[in-house]
Formats: structure tokens, sequence, C-alpha cells
């Protein structure tokens, strides 16, 4: 049977290098499992390149650790706020 899911995640809102030394400083960190999610295709559409294959934003993170847990309604809910929010950053002169 597979395992049942984390009672909690947690997610750190930062870039990836800086996430990197987040969890090397901070020893409530150190203990925690890193999870990979399955990302099955990042939006085109975003504001910062990604810094490699399957490495994507926070947001994008939490949209896939929710469709596993909650299913594609929350999942999909999250990722049009994210479109809004990437098309009116692009629309203020934001990158």
């Amino acid at each position: 049977a597979p395992a049942p899911p984390p009672a909690r995640l947690v997610f750190l809102d930062a870039t990836w290098s800086q996430a990197k030394r987040m969890r090397q400083r901070l020893p409530a960190l150190r203990g925690l499992p890193i999870l990979s999610l399955p990302i099955d295709e990042v939006p085109a559409a975003r504001l910062r390149t990604s810094p490699g294959q399957g490495r994507v934003s926070t947001i994008e993170a939490i949209a896939a650790a929710l469709r596993l847990v909650e299913g594609d309604a929350p999942a999909a809910e999250l990722e049009r706020l994210f479109a809004i929010m990437i098309e009116r950053a692009r629309a203020s002169g934001r990158r």
C-alpha cells in the first residue's frame, strides 16, 4: 500500500541558493526530509527563469503538493491565481 501523505509540509519561500543555506544553517530544518514533487510541466509564463530542470517557484511547488493531497481543483485555482499575478506584474512593467 502507498505511504500516507505527510501530516505537514514545510515550504521555504526563497531562491534555491537561499533555501539551501537556510537548510544548512537552521537546525530545525536539517532533520526534515526533502521531498521531490512530480512536476508535469512548467508554465511558460514566468517572472524568473528556472535554475534547472524540475525547479519551480514556491507557489508552483505548493500547487503540485496540493494536487497530490487535495486533487486538481484546488491546485488549478492556485495556478490560475499565479497566472493572474504574472500577467499583472508584466502589465505593470515588471519582467
